[in-house]
């Protein structure tokens, strides 16, 4: 992994490579602050994005061909109650378990970036089973995934759509499947509680900050189109999290 930090304070690491147990521990150390149960509570604004230049955030760029299907998950459900914003890069990719990941975070940006990809989850275990084993293991393997998927909000036909692909091809979604998947944007509970603590902060109207949350999407699609040629890795998420901020001012809080 690398982890750099924009003068605004926000955090970003990149993770690359296959996703394995040891990657667990790695997060739960970089993300400590954040799991502290009272950290919310006395920082009530997502860390993703702060006005604040001494506050701090958090951002993690996926460029991954996936891993261990468990550690993912335990990842993601990390970077759920961290409220991590993940990124999948323009030189980069997410497939397969790295999809998980994506799923995870409260906020997700992929736009038309690296390629995400899903196939049907396996075991990495290569040991000799029966086939009622293998059987009473994939059943069980499915139902964890399916609830994975719940908790995070994120609708059951993906996992309907991963079963269907097998695991040594991939299928590459769509723009408009990314869409449907919810992996293109924010999380739903979140992006509300987020457009309600954004009204307030703006000072105006549910109403208004929705109309001006469409004008801060335009302007960070215009600037993502002028990031494109920028270095791959880090250095574009740190970028990319600077033009986000810079759009945000110009119009939800342009009137500050």
């Amino acid at each position: 992994m690398t982890q750099g930090e924009l003068p605004s304070g926000v955090l970003g690491v990149v993770l690359r490579g296959s996703i394995t147990s040891n990657d667990v521990a790695i997060f739960q150390k970089l993300l400590a602050p954040y799991l502290d149960k009272n950290y919310f509570n006395s920082n009530p604004k997502p860390q993703w994005y702060k006005p604040k230049p001494h506050d701090i955030g958090y951002l993690v760029s996926l460029d991954s061909e996936g891993g261990d299907l468990y550690a993912a998950m335990a990842i993601g459900r990390m970077f759920r109650k961290a409220r991590v914003w993940a990124q999948v890069g323009w030189s980069g990719k997410c497939m397969s378990s790295c999809v998980i990941l994506l799923a995870g975070a409260v906020k997700r940006s992929t736009f038309d970036g690296g390629p995400v990809g899903i196939h049907r989850p396996y075991s990495i275990d290569t040991n000799a089973i029966s086939f009622e084993a293998l059987q009473t293991k994939t059943t069980k393997l499915g139902a964890d995934v399916s609830a994975y998927l719940r908790e995070m909000n994120i609708p059951e036909s993906l996992y309907e759509n991963m079963k269907q692909i097998p695991p040594e091809t991939i299928r590459v979604l769509s723009y408009s499947e990314l869409k449907t998947f919810g992996l293109y944007d924010s999380d739903p509970v979140f992006s509300e509680l987020n457009d309600n603590s954004e009204a307030h902060l703006a000072r105006v109207t549910k109403g208004e900050y929705l109309s001006r949350k469409a004008q801060s999407k335009k302007c960070q699609m215009e600037g993502y189109k002028r990031l494109r040629l920028g270095n791959d890795g880090l250095p574009d998420t740190l970028e990319f999290a600077k033009m986000v901020r810079e759009c945000d001012e110009m119009t939800i809080y342009k009137e500050r």
